[in-house]
C-alpha cells in the first residue's frame, strides 16, 4: 500500500485535499489506478508510456483489447488488480 498527497473523489475532481492548512496524506492505490486509467501516453515526463488514455475510448467498444491494456499499464506501475471489469458502466478495478 501507498501513501502519498491525495486528491478529491469526487469524479473529475482534482484539487488537492487540505486540512487544517496542511495536505491530507492517505493511502493511494486508488488515486494512482485512476491516474493511470485516465492519462495519456506522454502525459508523465518522467514515464512516457505510462497511460491507458479512456477518455479517448469513450462512446466506443470496451472490449478484451482495452482490458489487455489496461492490465498492462497497471502492472507496469506494480499493481496486481484481483479483479478487472469493464463493462458499459465503467471499469471496476479491485486491488
Amino acid at each position: 500500500m501507498r501513501d502519498d498527497i491525495l486528491f478529491g473523489t469526487v469524479e473529475g475532481d482534482y484539487d488537492l485535499l487540505i486540512n487544517a492548512g496542511d495536505f491530507v496524506i492517505g493511502p493511494s492505490d486508488i488515486q494512482h489506478v485512476r491516474h493511470i486509467i485516465e492519462a495519456e501516453q506522454g502525459n508523465y515526463k518522467q514515464h512516457p508510456l505510462i497511460g491507458v488514455g479512456v477518455r479517448k475510448m469513450l462512446g466506443g467498444c470496451l472490449g478484451q483489447l482495452e482490458k489487455r491494456k489496461i492490465r498492462l499499464q497497471l502492472k507496469s506501475d506494480q499493481y496486481q488488480p484481483s479483479e478487472l471489469q469493464v463493462n458499459e458502466k465503467g471499469i471496476v478495478v479491485k486491488l
